[in-house]
């Protein structure tokens, strides 16, 4: 009986101690100095009681992350608007340094590229549209269309462009540091000569094609060791 009494006792102590707040709504005053009841206790109820139940870490799951290969080119909803330029101003040069028959177009369109990977990335033009043939076959032995694709670190009308150390290429090393990860920004162009302008009324602008940007990873990119 002692230890039965003694575990309620201590009970009644931990709940209390766990106890918040209870609201209560008391009865009337009586004036009369008297309280009778015959059924209950006549404060009404208990509104709330709270009770602090501590909450014990049970299980612990690590939440790891997987990621595959992934590449993003920035600005690739941008168009490339050839306009006419200079025919010595192309990089593309006919035989022996030559400028390129006359008319002559070009732009350039700065591209930004996200990616987790190095790769090499390409060029590659497909004639397309309702004015393609604005760009010609020029026949011949090595018959080739009249326009050409490029990466360059400046726009064709920046004054470096044609400056030593600035050399365009058809392909584009891309090299990724993930510990220190940043945008890096290029620029495509696409320059066209001997256009068939006879076939465009003055003042219009429309496709002639699209201008594909392509992407490998590099051997170390996939662990390959030369």
């Amino acid at each position: 009986m002692v230890k039965k009494s003694l575990f309620l006792i201590a009970l009644t102590i931990l709940v209390s101690a766990n106890i918040l707040a209870a609201d209560v709504v008391a009865p009337d005053a009586q004036f009369d100095g008297q309280l009778k009841t015959d059924t209950k206790w006549p404060y009404e109820k208990i509104v709330t009681i709270e009770y602090i139940i501590p909450e014990t870490d049970l299980c612990v799951l690590e939440v790891e992350i997987k990621v595959g290969w992934y590449i993003e080119i920035i600005n690739c909803d941008k168009k490339i608007v050839l306009e006419q330029v200079q025919c010595a101003d192309l990089h593309n040069k006919g035989n022996w340094g030559a400028p390129k028959p006359f008319p002559c177009y070009a732009d350039c369109q700065q591209i930004g590229i996200n990616s987790n990977f190095d790769a090499t990335l390409g060029l590659r033009l497909e004639k397309g549209g309702p004015y393609e043939d604005v760009i010609t076959n020029s026949g011949g032995w090595n018959p080739q269309d009249n326009w050409d694709a490029y990466y360059s670190p400046v726009d064709f009308d920046d004054p470096l462009f044609d400056t030593a150390g600035y050399e365009v290429s058809d392909t584009y090393d891309l090299d990724i540091d993930t510990a220190n990860p940043e945008t890096k920004y290029v620029f495509v162009c696409v320059e066209a000569w001997d256009a068939n302008l006879w076939i465009m009324p003055p003042g219009t602008q429309g496709k002639v094609g699209t201008l594909v940007i392509t992407v490998k990873p590099t051997p170390e990119s996939l662990g390959i060791t030369p």
